[in-house]
């Protein structure tokens, strides 16, 4: 068995069905220092990984046709070069005020799942 290097880890992860497969709850059943905490349902925003790879999309496939693995692979490589270059902090587009009143107003907790196996 792998060793943590801490006591505890907690995942941040959205509501996609993978997340909580069968071998997802095996794998922390082993492990139960591991927590996993699930985004709000139709709150993508919280998730950044969604507005990176709308730009992805945006800057590596809008637009192109790939013949081979190899264009593909060429396009995506150009397109995180160019990223990494031009690279600049998120700036979230909705105010907390603004997204509260969606996560059921002022003291959301939101709790983590406790996944059957």
């Amino acid at each position: 068995m792998v060793e943590f290097p801490a006591d505890r880890w907690l995942l941040i992860e959205d509501n996609l069905v993978i997340h909580t497969s069968r071998q997802v709850r095996l794998a922390l059943a082993a492990w139960p220092e591991v927590q996993i905490q699930f985004i709000p349902k139709y709150a993508c925003w919280l998730n950044l990984i969604e507005p990176w790879w709308k730009q992805l999309k945006s800057l590596a496939l809008k637009g192109h046709r790939f013949e081979t693995v190899d264009e593909l692979d060429h396009a995506l490589f150009a397109a995180l070069e160019y990223w990494n270059v031009h690279r600049h902090p998120y700036v979230w587009k909705k105010r907390p005020q603004e997204q509260l009143p969606i996560l059921g107003g002022f003291g959301v907790s939101l709790q983590s799942h406790n996944l059957p196996i």
